[in-house]
């Protein structure tokens, strides 16, 4: 019986991923990953590596999902971070990454981000164009 979780998400592109994991200060590892579950282990292409656990990422069908044996992982945590859940992980890293979409759609569309800000969990932009 698996003790993994898979967590499908809409993120698309491995660079913004990884810059997501950077700008959450995330050691990873990239390429053909193993990532350690209780007594199993499953691939990945990017791999948070964790004391005994880790998490994984890798993209089906056009989209990453993630995948860890969130059991350990929260008991351990990854690479001296304490990783509480899954919903928490999964949260602020698609948050992250949902930021970098913004910001790049923002400027190809000629705005400029002027002010960025944490309402309650919520990161909101202001953006103005100059003409």
């Amino acid at each position: 019986m698996s003790h993994f979780a898979r967590v499908k998400t809409l993120m698309r592109e491995r660079e913004k991923v990884r810059e997501a994991l950077r700008q959450l200060d995330y050691q990873y590892e990239e390429g053909e990953c193993l990532i350690r579950g209780w007594s199993q282990s499953e691939r990945a292409e990017i791999k948070i590596p964790g004391q005994s656990y880790d998490i994984g990422l890798r993209q089906r069908d056009g989209v990453y999902e993630v995948v860890a044996d969130w059991w350990g992982v929260a008991r351990d945590g990854v690479l001296g971070r304490r990783v509480v859940s899954q919903e928490q992980f999964v949260g602020e890293v698609t948050q992250r990454y949902s930021y970098l979409t913004a910001v790049e759609l923002l400027e190809e569309s000629g705005y400029q981000v002027v002010e960025e800000r944490d309402e309650e969990g919520e990161l909101v932009l202001e953006a103005v164009r100059y003409y």
